[in-house]
């Protein structure tokens, strides 16, 4: 069986709509795997940080295969000076990445 986390960064009290909304997708996920014969064993996880350390501490920590990871595709000056979480975890992770652009 294959293991899979999906982290959301931001605690339930002070973002939960965002919380919301991820638990939610996370559920109608997990219950499609199973339909799709698929079997993992999946864990939402919510935290606080800096988003690129806390994907890249928790693929240690799990020693995971692959990091999924959103981009957006931005391309402005913010994105140049600080780079993104994306470009940040593609470059550090210790496993492969597959970045998907939304």
């Amino acid at each position: 069986m294959k293991r899979i986390a999906v982290l959301i960064r931001g605690e339930r009290k002070s973002h939960p709509p965002i919380a919301e909304f991820s638990t939610g997708l996370f559920v109608r996920f997990h219950n499609l795997l199973p339909l799709r014969g698929l079997s993992l064993s999946a864990t939402l996880m919510i935290t606080e940080g800096d988003p690129a350390l806390e994907i890249l501490g928790e693929a240690e920590r799990g020693e995971y295969d692959l990091i999924v990871i959103g981009a957006t595709g931005e391309d402005d000056l913010k994105h140049e000076l600080l780079g993104s979480v994306s470009t940040k975890v593609t470059q550090d992770a210790l496993c492969s990445t597959l970045v998907v652009k939304f």
